[in-house]
């Protein structure tokens, strides 16, 4: 859903049994995911001037914590072209 690297995703069962932080969003992160997959693809249809803005190579659900100026330039250019 994220699209993390697979290493990445093999890890991840570890972290979560050793960071009780981690561990405890997972009940509350499987309800999300359910409840996203129901809604199905139909936000864009809904929002004012949605389009694609950008595909980030590398990047991924924290981009706005590693590419900051990236998503900043992304931003900027979207409202530029509104």
């Amino acid at each position: 859903m994220v699209g993390m690297p697979k290493p990445v995703g093999w890890l991840m069962p570890l972290m979560v049994r050793v960071n009780a932080t981690m561990r405890s969003f997972v009940p509350r992160q499987i309800d999300d995911t359910e409840a996203i997959n129901l809604l199905g693809n139909r936000l864009a249809a809904v929002l004012p001037a949605a389009r694609p803005v950008a595909v980030m190579p590398k990047q991924g659900h924290g981009a706005s914590e590693r590419a900051p100026e990236v998503v900043a330039a992304l931003i900027r250019d979207f409202v530029g072209s509104l």
